[in-house]
C-alpha cells in the first residue's frame, strides 16, 4: 500500500464520505462542526499532485448529505442528466 499526506482540508469536515474517480478521489458531503451544518460540497483530490490543494468542483448536491453511500456512473445511461 502506497500512502503519504496530502494537503489539509479546506475544512475540518466529518462523516463525509469518499468515492475514487479515475486517479483521484472526492470527498462527498460530510458536516462541519457539532452537525449543526451539513454540507453539498464535493472535493476532489489527485494523489499524483500532492503540492495541489483540495479543488472545491462547482457541482453540489442538492442538498447536505452525511454518511451518504456514492458511486461514479457513466453518464450515457443517463442522458437527461
Amino acid at each position: 500500500m502506497i500512502s503519504h499526506a496530502g494537503p489539509p482540508l479546506p475544512r475540518n469536515i466529518t462523516r463525509a464520505t469518499s468515492v475514487a474517480f479515475d486517479n483521484t478521489f472526492i470527498i462527498v458531503g460530510g458536516m462541519v462542526g457539532s452537525g449543526d451544518s451539513t454540507l453539498d460540497t464535493l472535493y476532489l483530490y489527485d494523489p499524483a499532485k500532492p503540492d495541489e490543494p483540495w479543488l472545491e468542483l462547482d457541482a453540489k448536491m442538492s442538498g447536505g448529505k452525511i454518511q451518504a453511500a456514492a458511486t461514479v456512473i457513466n453518464s450515457d445511461g443517463f442522458p437527461e442528466c
